[in-house]
């Protein structure tokens, strides 16, 4: 019996092509938006001006954190992010935070400056999507 067929994964069966998922669901937006008066401004644009902010001052925190290895912290900021960015369909930025509370929560800090990373690169992609967003649905 071959063992390593047991432990090594498949290969994708789209032949190896990576898979980027948006960086935002639109699903989600067009929810946001339906939560809007038709008076109103742009519900996406207000709440994606708190959410950036928000995130960058978290990141800001997680960093200060992960500094002085102050596990609770981390986990605290991290779950923060975690439901900002979800409730802004940023599926993906909410799944790494999703992991970096994990690292807080079970004290092991040794993977949260590479995830702290990735949450900065992937907010750099959710920023760009809902900064297109917002202009598509202005004009």
């Amino acid at each position: 019996m071959d063992l390593s067929k047991r432990w090594v994964p498949a290969p994708p069966s789209d032949g190896g092509a990576v898979r980027m998922e948006a960086p935002v669901d639109r699903g989600v937006l067009a929810g946001l938006r339906g939560l809007q008066g038709e008076e109103e401004t742009d519900i996406v644009a207000e709440l994606a001006s708190v959410f950036l902010d928000d995130a960058r001052s978290g990141l800001e925190e997680v960093e200060e954190a992960l500094q002085k290895g102050d596990a609770p912290a981390v986990e605290r900021v991290a779950h923060k992010l975690k439901g900002g960015s979800g409730s802004m369909g940023a599926r993906e930025m909410s799944g790494l935070c999703a992991q970096l509370e994990d690292a807080g929560a079970s004290g092991d800090l040794s993977r949260g400056s590479g995830l702290l990373k990735r949450i900065r690169e992937e907010l750099g992609r959710v920023d760009r999507a809902l900064e297109a967003e917002v202009h598509a649905n202005r004009g």
